[in-house]
């Protein structure tokens, strides 16, 4: 029985009401955990359940990008947080002003080089 497909109990949760109006136990199929008996039953399923996950996802994505607009509107800012604040950017732009290497900077204050590229980037 290799290589047929199988009704497992995750599948079974997500889609025993659709299988109950696609398909009837006297059609030839079981759904008591057991294998499927008719292939063709087995690609409807598939593509039923496909369409239907197709169709949800489309719809997340629009009620997401919908829900970012309004909260962008409001004023919201989006992205990661800072993790540097103004005085950690005056300390790099003052240490840079006097001379100080990347590296030296990031040592020095125990950040790493490319934070202070982007701090340095950012301030100015």
């Amino acid at each position: 029985m290799r290589g047929q497909p199988t009704y497992d109990r995750y599948s079974e949760n997500i889609s025993r009401s659709w299988m109950s109006s696609i398909c009837r136990a006297d059609q030839g199929l079981k759904s008591d955990r057991t294998e499927l008996m008719d292939p063709s039953i087995v690609k409807l399923i598939v593509g039923v359940l496909g369409y239907a996950a197709e169709m949800e996802r489309k719809a997340i994505l629009k009620r997401t990008a919908e829900g970012r607009a309004v909260a962008q509107a409001a004023g919201v800012k989006m992205g990661r947080k800072r993790t540097w604040d103004a005085g950690l950017a005056a300390t790099v732009k003052e240490l840079r002003e006097q001379g100080s290497g990347y590296g030296t900077i990031a040592t020095k204050l125990g950040i790493t080089s490319s934070k202070v590229r982007r701090i340095l980037a950012e301030v100015g």
